[in-house]
Protein backbone atom coordinates (compact mmCIF):
# COMPACT_ATOMS: atom_id res chain seq x y z
CA UNK A 1 0.00 0.00 0.00
CA UNK A 2 1.25 3.80 -0.49
CA UNK A 3 1.94 4.67 2.52
CA UNK A 4 3.65 8.50 2.20
CA UNK A 5 3.37 10.47 -0.50
CA UNK A 6 5.54 13.79 -1.00
CA UNK A 7 4.84 16.23 -3.89
CA UNK A 8 7.52 19.85 -4.79
CA UNK A 9 6.51 22.42 -7.29
CA UNK A 10 3.47 20.56 -9.09
CA UNK A 11 1.35 23.05 -10.15
CA UNK A 12 -0.43 24.96 -6.71
CA UNK A 13 1.55 22.51 -4.88
CA UNK A 14 4.76 23.69 -3.81
CA UNK A 15 5.58 21.69 -0.63
CA UNK A 16 3.41 18.69 0.49
CA UNK A 17 3.77 15.44 2.54
CA UNK A 18 0.43 13.28 2.71
CA UNK A 19 0.48 10.36 4.74
CA UNK A 20 -1.92 7.67 3.75
CA UNK A 21 -3.52 4.39 5.85
CA UNK A 22 -5.23 1.24 5.37
CA UNK A 23 -8.81 0.78 4.11
CA UNK A 24 -10.59 3.30 2.59
CA UNK A 25 -9.15 6.59 2.07
CA UNK A 26 -11.11 9.96 1.39
CA UNK A 27 -9.81 13.12 -0.51
CA UNK A 28 -12.63 16.18 -0.33
CA UNK A 29 -12.38 19.46 -1.19
CA UNK A 30 -14.10 22.04 -3.48
CA UNK A 31 -13.96 21.75 -6.89
CA UNK A 32 -10.60 23.80 -8.01
CA UNK A 33 -9.09 23.36 -4.66
CA UNK A 34 -6.45 20.46 -6.60
CA UNK A 35 -7.72 17.14 -5.20
CA UNK A 36 -6.64 16.82 -9.00
CA UNK A 37 -3.11 17.54 -8.85
CA UNK A 38 -3.08 14.19 -5.67
CA UNK A 39 -4.27 12.42 -8.60
CA UNK A 40 -1.83 13.87 -11.47
CA UNK A 41 1.10 13.33 -8.64
CA UNK A 42 -0.04 9.56 -8.70
CA UNK A 43 -0.38 8.95 -12.63
CA UNK A 44 3.65 10.83 -12.57
CA UNK A 45 4.57 7.78 -9.66
CA UNK A 46 2.80 4.80 -11.66
CA UNK A 47 4.14 5.75 -15.07
CA UNK A 48 1.92 7.87 -17.36
CA UNK A 49 2.96 10.20 -19.47
CA UNK A 50 4.56 13.74 -17.67
CA UNK A 51 2.99 17.76 -19.07
CA UNK A 52 5.76 20.47 -18.19
CA UNK A 53 2.84 22.66 -17.64
CA UNK A 54 2.28 20.46 -14.09
CA UNK A 55 5.73 22.56 -12.99
CA UNK A 56 4.75 25.23 -10.79
CA UNK A 57 5.76 28.67 -12.10
CA UNK A 58 9.16 29.72 -11.04
CA UNK A 59 10.29 26.42 -10.64
CA UNK A 60 13.01 24.47 -12.36
CA UNK A 61 11.44 21.03 -11.89
CA UNK A 62 8.41 19.27 -9.69
CA UNK A 63 9.25 16.04 -8.47
CA UNK A 64 6.86 13.36 -6.57
CA UNK A 65 8.16 10.70 -4.45
CA UNK A 66 6.24 7.83 -2.63
CA UNK A 67 7.31 5.67 -0.12
CA UNK A 68 5.09 2.01 -0.68
CA UNK A 69 4.55 -1.05 2.21
CA UNK A 70 4.88 -4.46 0.63
CA UNK A 71 2.95 -7.26 0.83
CA UNK A 72 5.42 -10.61 0.21
CA UNK A 73 2.92 -11.39 -3.05
CA UNK A 74 3.75 -7.87 -4.49
CA UNK A 75 6.62 -7.92 -3.81
CA UNK A 76 7.62 -10.84 -6.04
CA UNK A 77 5.78 -9.44 -8.71
CA UNK A 78 7.43 -6.83 -8.52
CA UNK A 79 10.93 -8.40 -9.18
CA UNK A 80 9.48 -10.36 -11.73
CA UNK A 81 9.09 -7.24 -13.69
CA UNK A 82 11.82 -5.11 -12.69
CA UNK A 83 15.18 -5.98 -11.36
CA UNK A 84 15.31 -2.72 -10.02
CA UNK A 85 13.29 -3.21 -7.17
CA UNK A 86 15.43 -4.42 -4.23
CA UNK A 87 14.66 -6.54 -1.15
CA UNK A 88 12.21 -6.40 1.61
CA UNK A 89 8.63 -4.99 2.51
CA UNK A 90 9.50 -1.08 1.43
CA UNK A 91 9.40 0.63 -2.09
CA UNK A 92 10.73 4.44 -2.82
CA UNK A 93 9.30 5.38 -6.60
CA UNK A 94 10.64 8.91 -7.10
CA UNK A 95 9.80 11.08 -10.54
CA UNK A 96 11.11 14.04 -11.29
CA UNK A 97 9.33 16.15 -14.45
CA UNK A 98 11.73 19.46 -15.72
CA UNK A 99 10.56 22.93 -16.89
CA UNK A 100 11.55 21.30 -20.37
CA UNK A 101 9.46 18.96 -20.06
CA UNK A 102 11.87 16.04 -19.50
CA UNK A 103 11.53 13.74 -16.60
CA UNK A 104 13.21 11.25 -14.77
CA UNK A 105 12.68 8.12 -12.48
CA UNK A 106 14.00 6.29 -9.69
CA UNK A 107 13.20 2.69 -7.92
CA UNK A 108 14.89 2.11 -5.17
CA UNK A 109 17.42 4.73 -5.79
CA UNK A 110 17.81 3.60 -9.51
CA UNK A 111 17.34 5.54 -12.57
CA UNK A 112 14.77 3.77 -14.12
CA UNK A 113 13.19 3.82 -18.17
CA UNK A 114 9.83 5.15 -17.93
CA UNK A 115 8.26 1.86 -19.88
CA UNK A 116 9.74 -0.13 -16.64
CA UNK A 117 8.31 2.12 -14.53
CA UNK A 118 4.92 2.39 -15.78
CA UNK A 119 5.07 -1.50 -15.50
CA UNK A 120 6.31 -1.03 -12.16
CA UNK A 121 3.12 1.40 -11.40
CA UNK A 122 0.63 -1.05 -13.19
CA UNK A 123 1.38 -3.67 -10.21
CA UNK A 124 1.08 -1.27 -7.71
CA UNK A 125 -2.06 1.06 -8.19
CA UNK A 126 -4.86 1.58 -10.66
CA UNK A 127 -6.32 4.99 -11.26
CA UNK A 128 -10.17 4.76 -12.03
CA UNK A 129 -11.34 8.41 -13.25
CA UNK A 130 -15.24 9.38 -13.66
CA UNK A 131 -14.19 8.85 -17.90
CA UNK A 132 -12.71 5.86 -17.18
CA UNK A 133 -16.53 4.57 -16.56
CA UNK A 134 -17.32 4.71 -20.01
CA UNK A 135 -14.28 1.93 -20.95
CA UNK A 136 -16.53 -0.76 -18.92
CA UNK A 137 -18.68 0.03 -22.10
CA UNK A 138 -16.11 -1.57 -24.12
CA UNK A 139 -16.25 -4.90 -25.27
CA UNK A 140 -12.86 -5.37 -24.69
CA UNK A 141 -13.21 -4.00 -21.27
CA UNK A 142 -16.03 -6.42 -19.89
CA UNK A 143 -13.84 -9.82 -21.86
CA UNK A 144 -11.08 -8.44 -19.90
CA UNK A 145 -12.91 -8.04 -16.68
CA UNK A 146 -14.40 -11.70 -17.01
CA UNK A 147 -11.21 -12.76 -18.17
CA UNK A 148 -9.49 -11.66 -14.59
CA UNK A 149 -11.93 -12.86 -12.76
CA UNK A 150 -11.58 -16.38 -14.47
CA UNK A 151 -8.15 -15.81 -13.90
CA UNK A 152 -7.39 -17.33 -17.55
CA UNK A 153 -5.52 -14.06 -18.77
CA UNK A 154 -2.27 -17.08 -19.91
CA UNK A 155 -4.59 -19.26 -21.52
CA UNK A 156 -5.93 -16.22 -23.48
CA UNK A 157 -2.54 -15.13 -24.54
CA UNK A 158 -1.65 -18.96 -25.46
CA UNK A 159 -5.03 -19.17 -27.49
CA UNK A 160 -4.51 -15.69 -29.41
CA UNK A 161 -0.88 -17.33 -30.44
CA UNK A 162 -2.56 -20.42 -31.92
CA UNK A 163 -5.16 -18.14 -33.66
CA UNK A 164 -2.18 -16.43 -34.76
CA UNK A 165 0.05 -19.11 -36.20
CA UNK A 166 -2.92 -20.06 -38.13
CA UNK A 167 -4.21 -16.92 -39.91
CA UNK A 168 -0.18 -16.66 -40.35
CA UNK A 169 0.38 -20.11 -41.88
CA UNK A 170 -2.43 -19.73 -43.97
CA UNK A 171 -1.39 -16.58 -45.83
CA UNK A 172 2.10 -18.06 -46.09
CA UNK A 173 0.06 -21.39 -48.10
CA UNK A 174 -1.37 -18.83 -50.38
CA UNK A 175 1.78 -17.43 -50.94
CA UNK A 176 3.47 -20.57 -51.84
CA UNK A 177 0.44 -21.61 -54.33
CA UNK A 178 0.84 -18.33 -56.10
CA UNK A 179 4.95 -18.75 -56.40
CA UNK A 180 4.94 -22.56 -56.45
CA UNK A 181 4.95 -21.97 -60.74
CA UNK A 182 7.90 -19.55 -60.38
CA UNK A 183 9.79 -21.48 -57.79
CA UNK A 184 9.84 -24.84 -60.09
CA UNK A 185 11.37 -22.49 -62.70
CA UNK A 186 13.75 -21.04 -60.70
CA UNK A 187 14.48 -24.51 -59.40
CA UNK A 188 15.39 -25.65 -62.67
CA UNK A 189 17.78 -22.72 -63.79
CA UNK A 190 19.43 -23.18 -60.41
CA UNK A 191 19.99 -26.43 -61.50
CA UNK A 192 21.76 -26.08 -64.58
CA UNK A 193 23.97 -22.95 -63.40
CA UNK A 194 24.87 -24.82 -60.22
CA UNK A 195 25.51 -27.92 -62.28
CA UNK A 196 27.72 -25.72 -65.11
CA UNK A 197 29.85 -24.28 -62.11
CA UNK A 198 30.39 -27.79 -60.19
CA UNK A 199 31.96 -29.14 -63.29
CA UNK A 200 34.49 -26.06 -63.39
CA UNK A 201 34.86 -25.99 -59.96
CA UNK A 202 36.57 -22.13 -59.70
CA UNK A 203 38.17 -22.22 -56.37
CA UNK A 204 39.16 -18.90 -54.01
CA UNK A 205 42.19 -17.15 -55.98
CA UNK A 206 42.18 -19.47 -59.25
CA UNK A 207 42.02 -16.29 -61.42
CA UNK A 208 44.90 -14.43 -60.16
CA UNK A 209 47.03 -16.88 -60.25
CA UNK A 210 46.69 -18.55 -63.79
CA UNK A 211 46.57 -14.68 -64.81
CA UNK A 212 50.20 -13.93 -63.20
CA UNK A 213 51.21 -17.26 -64.26
CA UNK A 214 49.76 -16.34 -68.23
CA UNK A 215 52.19 -13.76 -68.12
CA UNK A 216 54.89 -15.41 -67.37
CA UNK A 217 54.57 -17.88 -69.68
CA UNK A 218 54.11 -15.41 -72.98
CA UNK A 219 57.43 -14.03 -71.24
CA UNK A 220 59.09 -17.65 -71.64
CA UNK A 221 57.95 -18.33 -75.01
CA UNK A 222 59.89 -15.32 -76.02
CA UNK A 223 63.16 -16.63 -74.83
CA UNK A 224 62.28 -20.17 -76.30
CA UNK A 225 62.52 -18.37 -79.64
CA UNK A 226 65.67 -16.17 -79.16
CA UNK A 227 67.11 -19.08 -77.73
CA UNK A 228 66.44 -20.70 -81.18
CA UNK A 229 67.72 -18.37 -83.02
CA UNK A 230 70.94 -18.09 -81.05
CA UNK A 231 71.44 -21.81 -81.69
CA UNK A 232 70.60 -21.30 -85.46
CA UNK A 233 73.34 -18.62 -85.25
CA UNK A 234 76.16 -20.41 -84.12
CA UNK A 235 75.96 -24.42 -84.30
CA UNK A 236 72.70 -25.63 -85.74
CA UNK A 237 71.10 -23.04 -88.92
CA UNK A 238 72.56 -22.72 -92.20
CA UNK A 239 75.76 -21.14 -92.18
CA UNK A 240 76.49 -21.22 -88.31
CA UNK A 241 79.43 -19.86 -86.78
CA UNK A 242 80.44 -23.33 -85.32
CA UNK A 243 80.79 -24.73 -89.23
CA UNK A 244 82.13 -21.90 -90.83
CA UNK A 245 84.97 -21.64 -88.11
CA UNK A 246 85.80 -25.35 -88.42
CA UNK A 247 86.09 -24.52 -91.81
CA UNK A 248 88.48 -21.91 -91.35
CA UNK A 249 90.45 -23.95 -89.10
CA UNK A 250 91.20 -26.94 -91.45
CA UNK A 251 91.75 -24.03 -94.43
CA UNK A 252 94.95 -22.59 -91.91
CA UNK A 253 95.78 -25.78 -89.83
CA UNK A 254 97.57 -27.25 -92.77
CA UNK A 255 99.75 -24.52 -93.11
CA UNK A 256 100.91 -24.33 -89.24
CA UNK A 257 104.12 -25.69 -90.10
CA UNK A 258 105.48 -22.72 -92.28
CA UNK A 259 105.36 -20.48 -89.52
CA UNK A 260 104.60 -19.87 -86.12
CA UNK A 261 102.46 -17.45 -86.18
CA UNK A 262 100.44 -19.02 -88.63
CA UNK A 263 100.27 -21.73 -86.15
CA UNK A 264 99.08 -19.45 -83.15
CA UNK A 265 96.48 -18.72 -85.40
CA UNK A 266 95.53 -22.18 -86.42
CA UNK A 267 95.31 -22.61 -82.94
CA UNK A 268 93.07 -19.50 -82.28
CA UNK A 269 90.69 -20.82 -84.55
CA UNK A 270 90.40 -24.30 -83.25
CA UNK A 271 89.77 -22.98 -80.00
CA UNK A 272 86.99 -20.43 -81.39
CA UNK A 273 85.32 -23.70 -83.47
CA UNK A 274 85.29 -25.73 -80.17
CA UNK A 275 83.89 -22.49 -77.98
CA UNK A 276 81.35 -22.20 -80.87
CA UNK A 277 80.54 -25.65 -80.71
CA UNK A 278 80.11 -25.90 -76.76
CA UNK A 279 77.47 -22.45 -77.05
CA UNK A 280 75.51 -24.04 -79.46
CA UNK A 281 75.19 -27.01 -77.62
CA UNK A 282 74.12 -24.70 -74.52
CA UNK A 283 71.70 -22.87 -76.15
CA UNK A 284 69.94 -25.85 -77.83
CA UNK A 285 69.84 -27.45 -74.33
CA UNK A 286 68.52 -23.95 -72.85
CA UNK A 287 65.96 -23.53 -75.89
CA UNK A 288 64.79 -27.59 -75.20
CA UNK A 289 64.74 -26.94 -71.38
CA UNK A 290 62.07 -24.11 -71.61
CA UNK A 291 60.33 -25.65 -74.00
CA UNK A 292 57.60 -27.77 -72.61
CA UNK A 293 56.13 -24.76 -70.84
CA UNK A 294 54.07 -24.74 -74.40
CA UNK A 295 51.60 -27.04 -73.27
CA UNK A 296 51.13 -25.46 -69.74
CA UNK A 297 50.43 -22.56 -71.80
CA UNK A 298 47.67 -23.72 -73.42
CA UNK A 299 46.57 -25.35 -70.62
CA UNK A 300 46.33 -22.43 -68.63
CA UNK A 301 44.98 -20.24 -71.83
CA UNK A 302 41.87 -22.64 -71.82
CA UNK A 303 41.19 -22.50 -68.17
CA UNK A 304 41.52 -18.80 -68.26
CA UNK A 305 39.14 -18.98 -71.33
CA UNK A 306 36.46 -21.40 -69.24
CA UNK A 307 36.65 -18.74 -65.79
CA UNK A 308 36.41 -15.48 -68.07
CA UNK A 309 33.12 -16.89 -70.25
CA UNK A 310 31.64 -17.98 -66.57
CA UNK A 311 31.66 -14.27 -65.12
CA UNK A 312 30.72 -13.12 -68.04
CA UNK A 313 27.60 -15.37 -67.65
CA UNK A 314 27.27 -15.15 -64.00
CA UNK A 315 28.36 -11.18 -63.55
CA UNK A 316 31.46 -12.24 -61.35
CA UNK A 317 34.88 -11.67 -62.11
CA UNK A 318 37.47 -14.01 -60.11
CA UNK A 319 36.87 -14.66 -56.46
CA UNK A 320 33.45 -13.07 -56.95
CA UNK A 321 32.84 -16.25 -58.95
CA UNK A 322 33.62 -18.44 -56.27
CA UNK A 323 30.84 -16.56 -54.46
CA UNK A 324 28.35 -16.87 -56.85
CA UNK A 325 28.90 -20.46 -57.12
CA UNK A 326 28.15 -20.56 -53.29
CA UNK A 327 25.15 -18.26 -53.20
CA UNK A 328 23.39 -20.00 -56.12
CA UNK A 329 23.68 -23.43 -53.98
CA UNK A 330 22.39 -21.96 -51.21
CA UNK A 331 19.40 -20.68 -52.73
CA UNK A 332 18.84 -23.91 -54.96
CA UNK A 333 18.65 -25.87 -51.59
CA UNK A 334 16.18 -22.74 -50.30
CA UNK A 335 13.99 -23.13 -52.68
CA UNK A 336 14.01 -27.09 -52.48
CA UNK A 337 13.37 -26.82 -48.95
CA UNK A 338 10.27 -24.70 -49.57
CA UNK A 339 7.53 -26.05 -47.74
CA UNK A 340 4.34 -26.32 -50.31
CA UNK A 341 1.28 -24.77 -49.79
CA UNK A 342 -0.31 -28.13 -48.79
CA UNK A 343 2.28 -28.69 -45.78
CA UNK A 344 1.83 -25.32 -44.71
CA UNK A 345 -2.32 -25.95 -44.48
CA UNK A 346 -1.27 -28.93 -42.64
CA UNK A 347 0.27 -27.44 -40.16
CA UNK A 348 -2.29 -24.71 -39.71
CA UNK A 349 -4.72 -27.09 -39.26
CA UNK A 350 -3.08 -28.65 -36.51
CA UNK A 351 -2.83 -24.97 -34.97
CA UNK A 352 -6.90 -24.93 -35.56
CA UNK A 353 -6.92 -28.12 -33.28
CA UNK A 354 -5.04 -26.71 -30.66
CA UNK A 355 -7.13 -23.21 -30.65
CA UNK A 356 -10.18 -25.07 -30.43
CA UNK A 357 -8.93 -27.35 -27.63
CA UNK A 358 -7.39 -23.61 -25.83
CA UNK A 359 -10.99 -22.01 -27.10
CA UNK A 360 -13.29 -24.60 -25.84
CA UNK A 361 -11.77 -24.89 -22.45
CA UNK A 362 -11.86 -20.75 -21.81
CA UNK A 363 -15.36 -20.62 -23.12
CA UNK A 364 -16.45 -22.95 -20.18
CA UNK A 365 -14.23 -21.35 -18.14
CA UNK A 366 -15.95 -18.01 -18.71
CA UNK A 367 -19.54 -19.43 -19.03
CA UNK A 368 -18.70 -20.62 -14.99
CA UNK A 369 -17.52 -17.12 -14.37
CA UNK A 370 -20.07 -15.05 -16.02
CA UNK A 371 -22.81 -16.97 -13.80
CA UNK A 372 -21.44 -16.22 -11.10
CA UNK A 373 -20.28 -12.52 -11.74
CA UNK A 374 -23.96 -12.12 -12.44
CA UNK A 375 -25.34 -13.06 -9.48
CA UNK A 376 -22.86 -10.85 -7.83
CA UNK A 377 -23.41 -8.03 -9.66
CA UNK A 378 -26.89 -8.27 -9.40
CA UNK A 379 -26.93 -8.55 -5.87
CA UNK A 380 -24.60 -5.56 -5.35
CA UNK A 381 -26.73 -3.37 -7.34
CA UNK A 382 -29.75 -4.74 -5.29
CA UNK A 383 -27.69 -3.22 -2.64
CA UNK A 384 -26.66 0.17 -4.77
CA UNK A 385 -30.57 1.18 -4.61
CA UNK A 386 -30.81 -0.65 -7.66
CA UNK A 387 -33.88 -3.47 -6.78
CA UNK A 388 -35.29 -4.26 -10.42
CA UNK A 389 -31.68 -4.39 -11.96
CA UNK A 390 -30.66 -7.47 -13.89
CA UNK A 391 -26.90 -7.79 -14.44
CA UNK A 392 -26.12 -10.88 -17.23
CA UNK A 393 -22.60 -11.20 -18.24
CA UNK A 394 -23.00 -13.27 -21.61
CA UNK A 395 -19.55 -15.36 -22.24
CA UNK A 396 -20.15 -14.75 -25.92
CA UNK A 397 -22.13 -17.60 -27.05
CA UNK A 398 -24.30 -20.14 -25.75
CA UNK A 399 -22.36 -23.32 -26.69
CA UNK A 400 -19.24 -24.00 -27.81
CA UNK A 401 -18.79 -25.51 -31.27
CA UNK A 402 -17.84 -29.14 -31.68
CA UNK A 403 -15.05 -28.36 -33.81
CA UNK A 404 -13.17 -25.81 -35.21
CA UNK A 405 -15.45 -22.74 -36.26
CA UNK A 406 -13.44 -20.00 -37.99
CA UNK A 407 -17.16 -17.75 -38.42
CA UNK A 408 -17.20 -17.40 -34.54
CA UNK A 409 -13.30 -17.48 -33.53
CA UNK A 410 -11.26 -14.72 -32.37
CA UNK A 411 -7.88 -14.24 -30.98
CA UNK A 412 -9.44 -14.46 -27.34
CA UNK A 413 -11.51 -17.24 -28.28
CA UNK A 414 -15.05 -18.00 -29.56
CA UNK A 415 -18.05 -15.31 -29.08
CA UNK A 416 -17.16 -11.91 -27.36
CA UNK A 417 -17.99 -11.50 -24.42
CA UNK A 418 -20.46 -8.70 -23.27
CA UNK A 419 -22.27 -7.13 -20.57
CA UNK A 420 -26.19 -6.67 -20.14
CA UNK A 421 -28.29 -5.05 -18.21
CA UNK A 422 -32.15 -4.66 -17.26
CA UNK A 423 -32.93 -1.73 -14.95
CA UNK A 424 -36.66 -1.87 -15.04
CA UNK A 425 -39.27 -4.79 -14.95
CA UNK A 426 -40.55 -6.29 -17.80
CA UNK A 427 -37.37 -5.13 -19.63
CA UNK A 428 -34.70 -7.69 -21.62
CA UNK A 429 -31.19 -7.42 -20.44
CA UNK A 430 -29.47 -4.91 -23.22
CA UNK A 431 -26.27 -3.86 -23.84
CA UNK A 432 -24.73 -1.91 -21.11
CA UNK A 433 -24.58 0.81 -23.10
CA UNK A 434 -27.84 1.04 -24.34
CA UNK A 435 -29.49 1.23 -20.97
CA UNK A 436 -27.42 2.71 -18.26
CA UNK A 437 -26.89 6.64 -16.86
CA UNK A 438 -24.40 7.56 -15.77
CA UNK A 439 -25.64 6.78 -12.15
CA UNK A 440 -26.44 3.45 -12.80
CA UNK A 441 -22.93 2.91 -14.87
CA UNK A 442 -21.33 4.43 -11.91
CA UNK A 443 -23.30 2.01 -9.36
CA UNK A 444 -22.30 -0.98 -12.19
CA UNK A 445 -18.71 -0.12 -11.83
CA UNK A 446 -18.44 -0.31 -8.40
CA UNK A 447 -20.30 -3.20 -8.48
CA UNK A 448 -18.30 -4.99 -10.74
CA UNK A 449 -14.99 -4.00 -9.01
CA UNK A 450 -16.34 -5.47 -5.75
CA UNK A 451 -16.86 -8.84 -7.60
CA UNK A 452 -13.58 -8.33 -8.69
CA UNK A 453 -12.27 -7.31 -4.66
CA UNK A 454 -10.89 -10.83 -4.94
CA UNK A 455 -9.24 -11.74 -7.99
CA UNK A 456 -7.89 -8.25 -8.28
CA UNK A 457 -4.31 -8.43 -6.58
CA UNK A 458 -3.31 -4.83 -7.24
CA UNK A 459 -2.84 -3.48 -3.54
CA UNK A 460 -4.18 0.24 -4.33
CA UNK A 461 -7.28 1.30 -5.95
CA UNK A 462 -8.14 4.87 -6.84
CA UNK A 463 -11.82 6.08 -7.94
CA UNK A 464 -11.71 10.02 -8.93
CA UNK A 465 -15.61 10.74 -8.48
CA UNK A 466 -17.09 7.50 -8.89
CA UNK A 467 -19.93 8.69 -7.16
CA UNK A 468 -20.66 11.50 -9.64
CA UNK A 469 -24.07 10.81 -10.65
CA UNK A 470 -25.13 9.27 -7.42
CA UNK A 471 -27.84 11.39 -5.57
CA UNK A 472 -27.26 11.48 -2.03
CA UNK A 473 -30.18 8.61 -1.16
CA UNK A 474 -27.59 5.63 -2.88
CA UNK A 475 -24.44 7.81 -0.69
CA UNK A 476 -24.67 5.60 1.86
CA UNK A 477 -24.93 1.86 0.22
CA UNK A 478 -22.09 3.64 -2.37
CA UNK A 479 -20.14 4.48 0.50
CA UNK A 480 -20.76 0.82 2.15
CA UNK A 481 -20.03 -0.44 -0.68
CA UNK A 482 -16.67 1.10 -1.19
CA UNK A 483 -15.52 -0.04 2.20
CA UNK A 484 -16.65 -3.41 1.57
CA UNK A 485 -13.78 -3.44 -1.51
CA UNK A 486 -11.23 -1.50 0.95
CA UNK A 487 -11.36 -4.55 2.95
CA UNK A 488 -9.58 -5.98 0.32
CA UNK A 489 -7.48 -3.05 -1.15
CA UNK A 490 -6.04 0.15 -0.12
CA UNK A 491 -8.91 2.41 -1.91
CA UNK A 492 -7.93 6.08 -2.39
CA UNK A 493 -11.48 7.99 -3.41
CA UNK A 494 -11.87 11.74 -4.49
CA UNK A 495 -15.55 12.16 -3.18
CA UNK A 496 -17.99 15.49 -3.17
CA UNK A 497 -20.80 12.78 -1.25
CA UNK A 498 -20.56 13.38 2.70
CA UNK A 499 -22.40 9.65 2.24
CA UNK A 500 -18.99 8.01 1.03
CA UNK A 501 -16.77 10.39 2.87
CA UNK A 502 -18.11 9.52 6.55
CA UNK A 503 -16.81 5.56 5.74
CA UNK A 504 -13.51 7.00 5.45
CA UNK A 505 -10.71 5.45 7.61
CA UNK A 506 -8.37 8.11 6.66
CA UNK A 507 -9.70 11.44 5.54
CA UNK A 508 -8.10 14.34 3.56
CA UNK A 509 -8.37 17.68 3.06
CA UNK A 510 -7.29 19.60 -0.14
CA UNK A 511 -7.56 23.35 -0.03
CA UNK A 512 -5.73 26.18 -1.00
CA UNK A 513 -4.28 29.47 0.68
CA UNK A 514 -2.67 32.32 -0.65
CA UNK A 515 0.66 33.61 0.90
CA UNK A 516 3.13 36.18 -0.06
CA UNK A 517 0.80 36.42 -3.16
CA UNK A 518 1.26 33.01 -4.29
CA UNK A 519 -1.37 30.53 -4.64
CA UNK A 520 -0.90 27.26 -2.79
CA UNK A 521 -2.61 23.52 -2.17
CA UNK A 522 -2.33 22.49 1.12
CA UNK A 523 -3.21 18.81 2.02
CA UNK A 524 -3.74 17.72 5.78
CA UNK A 525 -5.30 15.02 7.64
CA UNK A 526 -8.48 15.51 9.37
CA UNK A 527 -9.19 14.26 13.05
CA UNK A 528 -12.77 13.29 14.43
CA UNK A 529 -13.47 17.31 14.88
CA UNK A 530 -11.72 17.78 11.52
CA UNK A 531 -13.86 15.23 9.64
CA UNK A 532 -17.35 16.38 11.83
CA UNK A 533 -16.39 19.74 10.23
CA UNK A 534 -15.79 19.33 6.50
CA UNK A 535 -18.79 16.36 6.62
CA UNK A 536 -20.86 19.64 7.41
CA UNK A 537 -19.36 21.58 4.68
CA UNK A 538 -20.10 19.09 2.06
CA UNK A 539 -24.06 18.86 3.52
CA UNK A 540 -24.18 22.29 3.11
CA UNK A 541 -27.56 23.19 4.93
CA UNK A 542 -27.23 26.78 4.49
CA UNK A 543 -28.14 28.69 7.59
CA UNK A 544 -28.47 25.66 9.73
CA UNK A 545 -25.09 24.89 11.12
CA UNK A 546 -25.95 22.90 13.63
CA UNK A 547 -28.43 20.74 12.01
CA UNK A 548 -25.27 19.79 9.53
CA UNK A 549 -22.81 19.07 11.89
CA UNK A 550 -25.72 17.09 13.47
CA UNK A 551 -25.76 15.46 10.11
CA UNK A 552 -22.24 14.58 10.04
CA UNK A 553 -21.95 12.76 13.56
CA UNK A 554 -25.06 10.84 12.34
CA UNK A 555 -23.50 10.04 9.13
CA UNK A 556 -20.54 9.13 11.10
CA UNK A 557 -22.39 6.71 13.71
CA UNK A 558 -23.92 5.21 10.87
CA UNK A 559 -20.81 4.68 8.90
CA UNK A 560 -19.43 2.72 11.49
CA UNK A 561 -21.84 0.57 12.94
Amino acid sequence: MLEELRVRNLALIEDATVHFGPGLNVLSGETGEGKSLVLEALDLLLGERSDRELVRTGAAECAVEGRFRLDDRTATRLREVSELVEGGGELIVRRVVGADGRSRAWVDGNLCPLNVLKAVGGLLGDVHRQRDQLGLLRPDAQRGVLDRLAGIEADVTACAEHFERRRRLLVDADTADAEAETRLARIEELRDAVKELDEAAPTTGEADALSAEWKLLTKSQDLVRSLATAADAVSEGEGAASARLAQAARAVAGHAGLDPRIAALSERLETLRIEAADLGRETARLRHAFDPVRGRIDTVGERLDVLRSLGRKYRADGDRLVERHVALKAELASLKEAVSGAALRKEAAAAAVAYHATAVALWKRRRDTAATLSRDVTAALKDLRLPNAVFVADPGCAKAPASFDATDAHPWGYGTPRFLVSMNVGEPPKPLEEVASGGELARTLLAVEGALAGAHHIPLLVFDEIDAGVGGRVGLPFGRRIKLLARHHQVLVVTHLPQVAAFADTHLLVKKSVEGGRTRTVIRALDVDGRVEELADMIGASGARNLAVAQARDLMKEATA
